[in-house]
């Protein structure tokens, strides 16, 4: 006789279970469902808290078009950032220039 596909699930006192798998097996199976169910919660659901960084503190000497050489820090994270110089002063860049 041909064992049966674990497609069938059945519906008892314990849960759902492969209707294959004797309760011992499936018990082994629950918490392998369970296992693997966490890891992808830690794995996808949070992301975000991982991959954010904050801006780079160090100051980086750049020159302006007339010549003239100051120093920029980037402050701020990934979603909100500017420019200050080494007095605190927010620095723009000019487009036209």
């Amino acid at each position: 006789m041909k064992k049966p596909l674990l497609t069938t699930f059945a519906f008892t006192a314990r849960g759902l279970l492969p209707a294959a798998l004797p309760a011992r097996q499936a018990a082994d199976w629950r918490w392998f469902v369970c296992l693997a169910g966490g890891l992808l919660c830690l794995c996808f659901l949070r992301p975000g808290l991982s991959w954010g960084v904050p801006a780079n503190p160090k100051p980086v000497e750049l020159s302006q078009p007339d010549g003239t050489r100051i120093k920029i820090s980037l402050k701020g994270d990934e979603f909100y950032h500017w420019n200050e110089d080494d007095k605190g002063y927010t620095v723009f860049k000019d487009t036209a220039t």
